[in-house]
């Protein structure tokens, strides 16, 4: 079996799945599939597995070194925005409320202390803060 490609006059090439089989000085082609709808890349691909070569997928050629979670805080966010929690702790948003929201939301997600939670939440500010220590107040 083999690709063919058939060039037309006014149009794109057609790519047809063939065998071919020889009766006496004749070679005989027959058409087993009409492969024009593919895309080039997929037609590529066939080829190479018609010749036998192996194909590799992007899970071998790719490694992940490291990935952030990032679906988990969204969602206790949301829930806790969909029930009114927020409204609840105060009707206008105020860096209190802020903290408050974000101290439900650790606590729920890791289970620790008052005085633990707080911590993890200052150290997180100070990573991602960009005005220097000494400027803080």
């Amino acid at each position: 079996m083999y690709i063919d490609k058939v060039p037309n006059r006014n149009s794109k090439p057609t790519y047809l799945l063939r065998e071919a089989k020889r009766e006496g000085k004749k070679i005989i082609k027959n058409t087993i599939a009409n492969l024009s709808d593919w895309s080039l890349d997929k037609i590529e691909q066939f080829k190479a597995i018609l010749k036998g070569e192996k194909l590799i997928s992007p899970k071998n050629d790719f490694k992940i070194i490291k990935s952030r979670p990032y679906g988990h805080i969204a969602a206790v966010l949301g829930t806790i925005r969909n029930i009114g929690l927020e409204n609840i702790i105060a009707s206008k948003r105020t860096r209190e409320r802020d903290i408050i929201t974000a101290l439900i939301v650790e606590r729920l997600l890791h289970p620790a202390s008052k005085l633990a939670t707080s911590r993890i939440l200052q150290d997180c500010h100070q990573r991602f803060d960009s005005t220097p220590v000494s400027q803080r107040q």
